[in-house]
């Protein structure tokens, strides 16, 4: 099964699982994967995933590997960029959806 953490962190920045625990500087990515198996009773031979990726960065500013690499999962991935007032950051917000074989 792909790790979603690994893929992502060829971007070259710091890739969390949901959330980092402690203060972290800008830019960073975390990401939410749900999955979920597809076939019969007896195999369940594709995985179907449902991935929300976040970038936080200070300048808002893309980063031209990331969206080389979501483009690669997903080419009709959404996104939307916003600007967090309290945090000071812009977020943008990726979801894909993509099956995989096991």
């Amino acid at each position: 099964m792909l790790d979603v953490k690994l893929y992502l962190s060829a971007a070259g920045e710091d890739v969390a699982d949901t959330a980092f625990v402690d203060a972290h500087d800008y830019p960073f990515i975390t990401f939410l994967d749900r999955v979920e198996g597809i076939g019969s009773d007896f195999r369940r031979d594709l995985i179907q995933h449902d991935l929300t990726v976040e970038r936080y960065s200070a300048d808002g500013e893309p980063n031209a590997k990331l969206l080389e690499l979501l483009e690669k999962l997903d080419p009709g991935y959404s996104s939307d960029k916003q600007w967090l007032p309290t945090e000071s950051c812009f977020m943008e917000v990726f979801d894909l959806s993509f099956k995989e074989r096991r």
